[in-house]
């Protein structure tokens, strides 16, 4: 290999300037003599490594004569070793002006040097400061010398654990498993690393840490693997223990996390219970202060409309039979009497329709609550639906903001079903109510003018086993985070003072009582759909 040649003029003031390199360097480090030409050691090597480079140069100056060392130099990003020789040029008078260095590379020889040192480094470590079990075999892997500290350890005499004996100190649930990864470190001559319980002494087994190496001659070779087996056994008796105590932690925080939720649910029942114990003193309240005066009024009508038609029977034959004088005529005109004749009926027909749907919407009311019915009743649960509808009737017709919102109603033959009628009219409620808010929400018209009309439909149809109801809607629909958090308790995504979170856990409770499921689906601009099923028996 032809050695790298550098020529380095000496300048006033121990100064050192690089004139160039032979064509050998030029290939190797891949710089041109021409570019370094001019460059002091920092210049060309950078301040760390030119300082290294220009203290030798001045050792060689101080010396007066050749030096030799090796040195490290990473140039243009490559790693390089040198065995380099610093001659100098001396002139007439004795002084050196002039340095011609002449490096070999030696950079394969130091990086195996330095990966034995390592190697060796590892072991002296391995053999210092563990207390464990030191071993070695031949190569093949067998014991073919004394192994003291096995011996030791393990009560086996060196015929015992001679060749493969070794293998009975094993515990033979890890036989196989030791043997087989033993053979695979020996066959592709790699690390050998397993886990095992080894036989003490005294009978008990004992978690170990094994590990191999194998030492290796020049030719590549095995010559012997050397050996540890470090007691791991309090190590795996702690991580056993700490398994178990995670174990246990975790059971407490599912069981804390139950408790949560079970103590939010029943705080949801209360409030429900208390809303539900208000809605029925307010329908007790509407029934007696409402109900019976217009009861009452209601069913005089009938008798006023009778009276009514006969005066004004009476004033046709008056008018017929008997022409009015001059100032009965005159008030007559005053009154206005033929439209009063024509007026009145009309007027009692619209206070009797009036009437009629006070007792409708009290009516709906008792049905929505059905707070006198404390068990179980077979219901018609289309019945609920709609009376639920009419107690919102008022939030779906047109507003400054929105057109009406339009019902679907596309009922199936359901049969009755035996059912917390007042509780599964809360869920009607809750997810009707919902939906209006829904549609309500500004950005609805803002995002699309052209949008279809805002609508609710509600689908019925009976299954072998159950009824099943879908009440969806064309809003904008929820994400998939708000979709999978709908039915915790307290979670809500209305303002503050808007919503309280409970309503549609309330509702998925109720469900599940029933021995029902209740989901939705849901997708943003896409609406929303919730799925309710219910045994019918």
């Amino acid at each position: 290999m032809e050695h790298s040649i550098a020529i380095v003029d000496v300048l006033p003031g121990n100064e050192f300037c690089y004139i160039g390199w032979n064509p050998a360097t030029e290939e190797r480090i891949g710089i041109s003599a021409r570019s370094i030409a001019g460059k002091t050691p920092e210049e060309l090597l950078g301040d760390a490594n030119g300082a290294i480079v220009r203290q030798n140069y001045l050792r060689c100056l101080n010396a007066g004569t050749t030096i030799r060392y090796e040195e490290h130099l990473p140039i243009e990003g490559q790693d390089f070793w040198w065995l380099t020789t610093v001659n100098p040029l001396k002139d007439g008078t004795g002084q050196i002006y002039r340095l011609v260095i002449t490096a070999i590379p030696i950079t394969d020889r130091k990086h195996a040097e330095i990966a034995l040192q390592r190697s060796e480094q590892r072991f002296r470590l391995l053999v210092q400061n563990t207390s464990q079990i030191i071993w070695d075999t031949e190569a093949e892997g067998k014991f073919t010398t004394e192994q003291p500290a096995w011996s030791a350890f393990t009560g086996q005499s060196f015929e015992q654990s001679r060749n493969w004996g070794w293998l009975d100190a094993i515990h033979p649930d890890d036989q196989w498993h030791t043997a087989t990864a033993w053979s695979s470190a020996l066959t592709n001559v790699r690390h050998y690393k397993v886990e095992h319980r080894l036989r003490r002494h005294d009978g008990e087994y004992r978690y170990m840490s094994v590990q191999a190496i194998p030492i290796l001659a020049s030719d590549g070779s095995i010559t012997e693997w050397i050996g540890v087996n470090i007691d791991i056994h309090d190590r795996k008796l702690a991580e056993a223990a700490l398994r178990r105590s995670e174990a246990e932690l975790r059971q407490q925080a599912a069981d804390l996390e139950n408790a949560l939720r079970e103590l939010q649910q029943m705080q949801a029942q209360l409030v429900q219970t208390e809303k539900m114990s208000s809605l029925g003193q307010l329908v007790a309240g509407i029934a007696h202060e409402i109900n019976n005066p217009v009861n009452f009024i209601h069913g005089n009508l009938s008798y006023v409309g009778e009276y009514t038609q006969n005066l004004l029977n009476l004033i046709a034959l008056y008018q017929h039979h008997c022409p009015a004088l001059p100032q009965i005529q005159a008030a007559a005109d005053a009154i206005d009497l033929d439209f009063i004749q024509q007026d009145l009926p009309k007027m009692l027909a619209s206070m009797r329709m009036g009437t009629d749907r006070i007792r409708t919407i009290v009516l709906a009311l008792r049905t929505f609550s059905r707070m006198d019915e404390s068990g179980k009743k077979r219901v018609n649960l289309h019945e609920g639906i709609d009376s639920t509808l009419l107690i919102l009737q008022h939030r779906l017709k047109q507003t400054n903001d929105r057109p009406e919102i339009i019902v679907v109603k596309d009922y199936g033959d359901l049969p009755p079903i035996d059912c917390y009628a007042g509780q599964l009219n809360q869920v009607f409620m809750n997810i009707l109510s919902n939906a209006i808010d829904a549609l309500d929400d500004p950005a609805l018209r803002s995002s699309d003018p052209q949008r279809p009309p805002s609508q609710i439909t509600i689908q019925t149809k009976r299954t072998d086993q159950h009824v099943q109801i879908c009440i969806c809607d064309n809003a904008m629909g929820m994400s998939e985070y708000t979709r999978s958090r709908l039915f915790e308790p307290f979670f809500t995504t209305k303002a503050i003072g808007k919503g309280t979170g409970l309503g549609l856990s309330i509702s998925y409770q109720v469900v599940a009582r029933h021995g029902g499921k209740l989901s939705c689906v849901s997708a943003s601009e896409e609406g929303s759909a919730f799925f309710l099923e219910l045994p019918i028996a």
